[in-house]
Formats: structure tokens, sequence, C-alpha cells
């Protein structure tokens, strides 16, 4: 019995243990199953609060994306991505500054109540990361001592550089107050949103430098034939000084001419104060136009008061900001055009010196032209007051001979000048009409909102119109010295036809017009003649029925009227319910310059050019143009043209796949460098771009070119000598590298001039990219000099 009580006990003991064992390894088996528990949850809420930071980030992302494939306006891009910045990461200060001079200006800012609006460039976060090009990220700013600490709470900033291409235009701000500072994750996403809107801003000044090119070339066309056919010289430097304040928005200006004696410079017309100061003298350096004149290079001073160079002539308060720009005859510096601003403040730009400096190039041509008239009658008076003086045996035989022959050198000496200034007209105004079409085609290639693609189609309209205009006046000088020539190659009738039904069917619909081909099914196919200049006739023809008809329909028919073994003679209508013509002004309205009525240039438009160059394409095509018309019924223009009958030649489609080649660029010009480049690109060469003639020929002569596309006019030394340099080499080691010349020199003598420099294909600036592609492609595969858009 006294044993059996300790046993017991023991093994109740022991029993206990056991159950606390276990209970021990539950408890612990479950904490760790909690543990276990609480960390999954961590984790989940990490993916959770990381999904929510990536979907913000992306939010943003298609926000400012959104914004800037549709904006061009630099203002609303700037105020859309601050203010995006700013709703989405819930910091309340954000800005944004644009470098303008040697300062940073801001342009939108949210969440300030006090901010600078213009910052030194050598100050501060934001102008070490302008200076640097590289973003900043400043957790903690107490830390960095270049932080301003203009506003107390700021914790942490994020400063970013903002790019034009390769250059630095301005900063992004971004500055937080909460105790949680800015991390590299936001640093990542603003360095994201700044890359689009860097696009953005290099698409916008794209943009709108396309816009201001339009502006300049169709200001300068206005002015090109305001001031062609002003021969007298009083007269045509009122309307160079008109033109000048108008370009410069201002009512002060002046031009002075080179005095008989070459000794000084004579103030001949003035506007504005510059009135009072008319037959003024300077000498060389005198003043600002006294230093244009030493000078030959155009001059800007922002405030003439205190300009050291200042003329005694010119009285205190006089004139505030000032620029000059030469005038010159060849070489020579002949005279001075200003213009002025008398309003404290205002300055001139370089976009007002640039349309001066071209406004002063078109004034040179035209008092060339005025000097050569004025020159033309004083020796045709002098000559003719000699004359009289002669025995009265001879005196009319005389007379008679003497006078022919005056006006047939004053008429050839009109004719050269005419056919220089057009020449000159047609290479200004083609060079830039070139990089205006060159990056209207390439930016319709781009994602474009429709407002955007209605800019684009003005754009394009209007250049059109233009390069017609050009077209025709070189048409009409060719015509009138004798010099166009007509090719002769096959060609289908319906193709002709085909093109201009569809250019004009879609104006006609736009107009609520009615618009028909008819194609006579007995003109046989193929002919022989020259397609180009057929298709030419009827455009114009074509083009004036469905521009003078507002109700109604316009028809086209060609029907055979005569066929022989070898020719054919075919009968082209034209025929409209438009406003019709008077019949005493139907003979008028093939005369150069000329249409039925005034009225009609005010409401239509057009130099009157068409008909007169219509005709005479007829007469060259060996047929006659004839009109029948009612006032208020319509008219019908009609027309013979006589071709030969050719053999049927299946003709070699042009191929679209990639060119795969290595190709040299030179030229000169920016603009139309990345014009070439974009096209070429763009079906898969490889671009090596140079600025004149002598690197074109050290570059091929290192490397290995399949292709040289080559510019005519540059410096150093022109296209033509290069072409030549590098041809004779080729005669000496071997090989042939194919030679597309591509400039603004439209002349048939510019063309023959390349082929004879040893050029193999010639395109005529301003072209289309289908253009540069077939000479590319005639260059390439046969080596015979062929000429587009010539």
């Amino acid at each position: 019995m006294n044993l059996f009580w300790p046993l017991a006990v023991i093994a109740i003991s022991a029993v206990s243990a056991a159950v606390i064992v276990r209970q021990r390894q539950r408890l612990t088996a479950l904490a760790q199953a909690n543990e276990t528990l609480r960390a999954e949850q961590a984790a989940q809420s990490s993916i959770l609060a990381s999904a929510q930071q990536q979907a913000v980030a992306l939010a943003l992302l298609d926000r400012v994306g959104t914004a800037l494939s549709r904006e061009t306006d630099l203002s609303v891009l700037f105020r859309t991505v601050v203010e995006a910045i700013a709703e989405t990461f819930g910091y309340t200060l954000v800005s944004l500054y644009i470098l303008e001079d040697d300062a940073l200006v801001l342009q939108h800012q949210v969440g300030y109540d006090d901010v600078f609006a213009r910052i030194p460039v050598s100050e501060g976060v934001m102008g070490r990361v302008l200076r640097s090009g590289q973003p900043v990220l400043l957790e903690d700013v107490r830390s960095d001592p270049a932080f301003m600490g203009a506003f107390e709470g700021i914790v942490s900033e994020i400063c970013l550089p903002l790019f034009d291409g390769s250059r630095p235009v301005g900063v992004l701000n971004i500055e937080s107050t909460n105790q949680v500072a800015l991390s590299r994750a936001d640093l990542q996403l603003t360095t994201a949103i700044v890359g689009q809107l860097n696009i953005g801003i290099a698409r916008a000044r794209l943009y709108a430098e396309i816009q201001r090119r339009n502006r300049i070339m169709t200001a300068l066309y206005d002015t090109a034939l305001g001031l062609m056919n002003r021969l007298d010289l009083p007269d045509l430097l009122r309307a160079i000084i008109a033109h000048a304040a108008q370009f410069g928005d201002t009512e002060d200006g002046y031009v002075y001419l080179l005095t008989d004696d070459g000794q000084s410079i004579e103030m001949k017309v003035g506007l504005g104060l510059h009135t009072q100061l008319i037959g003024a003298r300077l000498g060389r350096g005198e003043g600002l136009a006294g230093k244009v004149w030493e000078t030959g290079e155009p001059l800007i001073v922002d405030d003439y008061e205190v300009w050291p160079g200042r003329s005694a002539q010119f009285p205190r308060d006089f004139v505030r900001a000032a620029v000059g720009v030469p005038l010159t005859s060849g070489s020579q510096v002949i005279g001075v055009l200003g213009i002025a601003m008398v309003e404290p403040g205002r300055k001139f730009g370089e976009s007002e010196v640039e349309l001066l400096t071209r406004l002063a190039q078109l004034a040179s041509i035209a008092l060339d032209n005025a000097h050569l008239y004025a020159a033309a009658r004083h020796e045709l008076a002098d000559r003719k007051r000699a004359e009289t003086a002669l025995a009265a045996a001879n005196a009319e035989l005389e007379q008679a001979v003497l006078n022919a022959n005056e006006l047939a050198d004053a008429a050839r000496a009109a004719s050269r000048a005419k056919s220089e200034f057009i020449a000159n007209i047609s290479h200004e105004i083609r060079t830039p009409l070139n990089a205006v079409q060159g990056f209207a085609e390439l930016l319709a290639a781009t994602p474009l909102g429709d407002d955007q693609q209605q800019y684009l189609n003005q754009i394009n309209t209007s250049s059109e119109v233009l390069l017609e205009l050009i077209n025709s006046l070189l048409d009409f000088s060719r015509i009138e010295a004798g010099r166009l020539e007509l090719e002769r190659v096959p060609f289908d009738i319906a193709a002709v036809l085909a093109p201009v039904t569809s250019m004009f069917a879609a104006r006609a619909a736009g107009k609520g017009l009615g618009f028909s081909t008819s194609i006579d099914e007995l003109i046989p196919t193929p002919l022989a003649g020259d397609p180009g200049r057929l298709r030419q006739v009827l455009i114009n023809l074509v083009g004036n029925a469905v521009k003078f008809t507002e109700r109604g329909t316009v028809s086209l028919s060609a029907r055979v009227q005569e066929q022989s073994a070898h020719r054919v003679t075919l009968l082209f209508e034209v025929a409209d319910t438009g406003i019709g013509i008077e019949p005493d002004k139907q003979k008028i309205i093939f005369e150069p310059f000329t249409q039925a009525d005034g009225s009609i240039t005010r409401r239509y438009g057009g130099a009157g050019l068409g008909l007169t160059i219509s005709q005479r394409l007829v007469e060259k095509l060996g047929g006659q143009l004839w009109v029948n018309s009612q006032v208020g019924q319509g008219s019908a223009f009609s027309f013979t043209a006589t071709f030969q009958l050719a053999r049927p030649d299946a003709p070699s489609p042009l191929p679209d796949a990639p060119l795969d080649l290595r190709v040299l660029v030179a030229e000169d010009n920016l603009l139309n460098q990345r014009v070439i480049a974009g096209i070429l690109k763009s079906r898969g060469c490889a671009v090596t771009l140079v600025e004149n003639g002598r690197e074109m020929v050290a570059r091929a002569r290192r490397e290995k070119f399949d292709l040289i596309v080559v510019d005519v006019q540059m410096p150093e030394l022109d296209g033509l000598s290069a072409i030549t340099e590098i041809r004779a080499r080729e005669r000496l080691s071997g090989g042939h590298v194919p030679v597309v010349v591509v400039t603004a020199y439209a002349m048939d003598r510019d063309r023959e001039r390349s082929f004879a420099a040893g050029a193999d294909c010639y395109v005529a600036k301003p072209f289309r990219a289908f253009q540069l592609y077939e000479a590319i492609d005639s260059a390439l595969r046969a080596g015979v000099p062929q000429a587009a858009n010539a």
C-alpha cells in the first residue's frame, strides 16, 4: 500500500508531461502557420501595390501620349503634361521651363503660390540639369547645396532636361511636400514621360516651321508677281518699301541707292519718320545703312539710340530697333533696304531678317530690270536724236534700219533679263517648296489627328498651286524663247486621260458637279508623241471647267477625227455648264496674262497663262484650239492633235521593293537633306550626307556607294564640277557609279548641263517621292540619261 501511491503519482506526472509536450508542439506549429500566412499576405499586398503603381504609371503615359499625338500647340502640350503629373502623382508642385536666350522662362506650373518666372541658367538645380543634360533625383533636398530652398516644406525633388533633337531646350521640375521622398521608380516614370514630350516638342516645332515656310513662300510669290512688271524706278521703289514694311509689321523704312559717282548712298524713298530724310546721303560705314553698304551683310540693331555707329543725321529718340539688308547687282552692293521700329521694347528677329533678305534678292533683280529698261530708253532716245542729223538722202532708210536693230537688241535684252529673272525666281521658290512638299509627304506617313490631316491637305494644296504657277511661267518662257521641245514616246490615250479624270472627278464631286469621260473605242494604241504635254493641255482645260462651273456638269471626250496608215488626228472636247464667255472676250482669253473679266481673277484666282500655254502646246502638237461659249450656259473648248502610230511595247514596271542601296547625298540645304534622306530611308537605303561638292568627291574616293544624289548649287565645289571630277577618276580607274542630279534649276539648259557633266538622271525640285524613285530606277537599270519633272 505504501508503494502504490508513489507509483501512481509518478505515472500521472509522466502522462501530464507528454500532454504538455504535445500542446507545445501544436502551439509551435500554429505559430509557424500564422507566420507563413502573414508573409503570404504581405507578399500579396506588395504585389497589389506594385500593380496599382504600374496601372497609375500606364494611365499617365497613355494620357500624355494621347495628348502629344493630337496636339501641335506647344503651350497646350506643356500644360497637359504638367497637370497630368500633378493629378496622377499627387504632388502639388510641378513646373516646366523653356530656355530663352540665357534664362529659363516658366511655361506652366501647378501648386505654387509664388514661383520664379525667370531663372538664370547659371543658378540652381534646374540650371545644372540644363547645362549637363542629365536628370537629377534629390531624395533629400537638404543634401544638395544647389537647391534654392525658396519654399518651405519641400522634401525631395526630380528635375529632368527637355530636348529638341540633341539640343537641351528646357526642364521639367517636380517637388514633393510629402514626408515620403521621391523614388527612383518615380524618376524612371517621369523620364519616360519626358521622352514622349521631347518627341512632341520636335514634332510641334517641325510643324510650326513648315507653316512658317509656307507663309514665307506665299508672301514671296505675291511679292515677285508685284515687282515683276514694274519698270518705272520710283514706282518700283515705293512697291519695294511697302512690301518691306508689311514683312516687318512696321510703318517706318527706307531705300538707299548708290549715287552716280559711287561715293555715297542716297535715300530715295522713305516711310513714316524717314520721309523727312529723303535725299539724305551717307558715306561708306556711316550709320546702319552705310555699315551694310560697307560690309555687304545684313545688320540688326536692337537699340539704335545707344548703338555706337549711330549717324549724327538722325535726331535722338528717332528710332529704336532697326535692320538693314544689301541690294546687289552681281557682286556689287548698289543700295540698302531697311525697316525700323519707333516703339521701345520691340525688336527684329531672324524671321524678319530672312524675309527682308529674300525680298532684297527679288528687289535687286527688279532694280536691274528697271535700270536696263531706263538705259534702253535713254539709248534709244540718243540714237534717234543722232539719226535726225543725217543727210536727207539716206535719213529715212538709215532711220528704219537703226530702229529695227535697236528694237531687236532691246527685245533680246528684255528676253534675256526676263528669262534670267524667271529662272532665279524659280530656283528661289523651288528650293524651300521642295522642303515643304517633302516634309509634308513625310509627315503624312506619321499618325495625325483629323485637324492635322486637314492642315496638311491645305499645305499640299497650296504648294501644288504654287508649283503649277511656277511651271506655267517656265513653260511660257520656253515657248516665248522657242526652246520648247516635244518628246516622242509610245503611250496609251486611256492612260493619259485616267489621271486627269481621277484628279478632277473628286474636285467636281466636292462642288456637287457631275463629271464624265468618253473615249472613242476606235482610237488606236499605242500612239507615239508627247503624252506629258497632251496631259498638260487637258489639265488646264478641265481645271478651268471645274473652276468656273458652280452647278451642272463637266465632260471630257476624245475621238478620232482623221486616220491614215501612219498617223491619226484626235479631237478632244472639254464642255461645262459654267459661267460662259462673252463673244467679244473669246479671242482675248488666249492672250498671255489675260482673262475675260478682271473680276474673274479676284474671284477665282489664276495668272492668266493657262489658255495661252495650251494654245501654243496644241500648235506644237500639230493642231488647233478653239472655244464655243454662251454667257450663263457654259463653254466647250475643243482642240485637235496629231500623233504617229507606234509599235506596242510592254513597259517595264517600276519595282516597289526595298532598294537596299548605299547612297551618298550631297545637299547644302539642311531641310532638303532631311527630306531626301527620309525618302531614301523609307525604301531601306543607307544614307550618308555631305554639305558640298568637295566632301562628296572625297567620300566617293574613300568609300564605295551604289548611288550618288547631288544638288547643283553648293558651296566650295558645285555639284556639276564634283560629278566631272568623279567621272574623270572613273575613266582612269574603271567603274561607274550612277548619279542623280536633284536641283531647283529647272530650265532646259540646266538639264543639258547636268547630262553634259556626266549625270545619269535629272530631277527638278520640288519633286514627289515616286519621281525620285523613278529616276533612281532609270539610273540603276539602263544608265541612259532620263529627266523627271523637268
